[in-house]
């Protein structure tokens, strides 16, 4: 299977329903990331949950370690972000550009009920 796209949601001044999410996918998710983004995850009743952002860059010739995030493993909405694009997005001369890659412990994303996007 495929990484999934997130559709990502803008907030306007007027003001917008609440997005319809997702159903957390095993192949992790790809969205458009503006630097303004952020993630609504909902999880279950639980043990915790570990969700990564990846980031695609390097320093010096070394890996910019990923943004690891612990979601408490109660009944939650976390809102997590946003991503600045220098870090989080995926560079214009490769695979999806523009894009962040969110990703889920491998077990755990039957825990994640409902993922999110939204920017402004």
């Amino acid at each position: 299977m495929a990484r999934q796209t997130l559709p990502v949601t803008k907030i306007t001044r007027a003001g917008i329903a609440d997005a319809a999410g997702i159903v957390a996918h095993v192949d992790g998710h790809a969205f458009d990331n503006n630097g303004t983004t952020f993630l609504e995850v909902t999880t279950t009743a639980g043990v915790a949950v570990t969700l990564t952002v990846e980031t695609p860059g390097t320093v010096a010739d070394r890996q910019i370690e990923d943004l690891t995030i612990s979601v408490p493993g109660a009944a939650v909405n976390r809102k997590i972000g946003p991503f600045q694009t220098d870090l989080y997005s995926r560079p214009a001369e490769g695979t999806d550009p523009g894009k962040a890659y969110l990703n889920f412990v491998s077990g755990e994303v039957a825990r994640v009920t409902n993922v999110k996007a939204y920017t402004i």
